[in-house]
């Protein structure tokens, strides 16, 4: 059985006994959940005081399931043999199977949450949320274009467009 809770990444959700919700930052006061599914209905049902928070599995690798063959051939024709995180191409042989959304964040274990992507992009990426990769991806490249171009003005201009835009 799954033990799911809420987080986002310092405090856990606690429910007292009059369904009072608190928080607390002792894992061990958490409220555990029975599945994902809960989890979601009572951030839903307490969307500003949960604003922010995450399932978390505490057994992730506990509930996983095993992907055939097949299922991995029709995850890389779906994502045309490229990796879902560089874009490069991917050999099917050494490609990993990755959750678009981590089931440890709430994501589903089911073919439509999964992508191909090489090793070493899985190891990058993690169990980051796809806009939290976006964002520390741009701020370390922001960071190595400064640390490396001197405050140039090119950069300072690249910099305000990436801004911009991102």
């Amino acid at each position: 059985m799954a033990e799911i809770v809420l987080t986002n990444g310092e405090y856990y959700i606690a429910i007292g006994n009059n369904n009072a919700l608190s928080k607390t930052q002792d894992i061990n006061e958490a409220t555990r959940f029975i599945s994902n599914e809960v989890a979601r209905y009572v951030k839903a049902t307490h969307e500003k005081r949960c604003k922010g928070y995450h399932p978390m599995n505490l057994n992730p690798n506990k509930d996983r399931r095993k992907y055939s063959a097949d299922v991995k051939r029709m995850v890389y024709l779906r994502n045309n043999g490229r990796c879902a995180i560089c874009g490069k191409r991917v050999d099917l042989n050494k490609c990993n199977l990755d959750h678009r959304i981590p089931i440890s964040k709430g994501g589903i274990d089911a073919v439509e949450n999964l992508d191909c992507i090489h090793v070493k992009c899985n190891y990058i990426k993690a169990d980051l949320m796809p806009d939290e990769l976006e964002k520390g991806i741009k701020d370390i490249f922001l960071y190595q274009m400064e640390k490396n171009s001197g405050y140039k003005l090119r950069y300072r201009i690249a910099k305000a467009v990436l801004r911009k835009i991102c």
